[in-house]
């Protein structure tokens, strides 16, 4: 079993090695990324789109990223989206993940500046799938949407 300790020195080492790319994919979102490789080298820090972009290619697989559309601007569309290894490493799988906070959105809004921000992600695991022999032929599949944050007073959309 690969611990976090693990993922985050393989982490490094691949930010560190394709520096060039993290840096020409992503820097104009996030900043400069020797900056975000001090920051990843201590322990329970956030992780972000440097880590997320580096992940995939430490894991050899897809990451979707999804970003709940609260308090969100058209410089987060980054955040929702599929990042996928170098050219040259296959994916082998997907993964699936959500920017949540641990308190509710009142509570975050009260202590960052009324603004809501996530503190870490969550894995989406996808529905359990079946097959003929289940004999569930009436069971329809949602599709798979970004989820949105509404408004609601006394239970009423606003």
């Amino acid at each position: 079993m690969v611990t976090t300790s693990e993922l985050r020195v393989r982490t490094v080492i691949e930010l560190v090695a394709n520096g060039a790319y993290y840096t020409r994919m992503y820097s104009q979102f996030i900043g400069p990324i020797d900056i975000a490789i001090k920051a990843i080298c201590k322990n329970y820090t956030y992780s972000e789109l440097y880590e997320i972009a580096a992940l995939c290619n430490v894991l050899r697989c897809n990451i979707r990223s999804i970003y709940p559309k609260i308090d969100f601007r058209e410089d987060m569309e980054i955040l929702n989206n599929i990042f996928k290894p170098i050219s040259t490493i296959i994916a082998s799988c997907s993964i699936t993940i959500f920017w949540s906070h641990v308190l509710n959105e009142t509570d975050v809004r009260a202590q960052n500046n009324m603004t809501w921000s996530p503190n870490h992600f969550v894995p989406l695991m996808s529905p359990p799938a079946f097959d003929d022999s289940d004999n569930i032929s009436d069971q329809s599949v949602s599709k798979v949407v970004t989820p949105e944050k509404r408004t609601f007073k006394n239970n009423a959309p606003m």
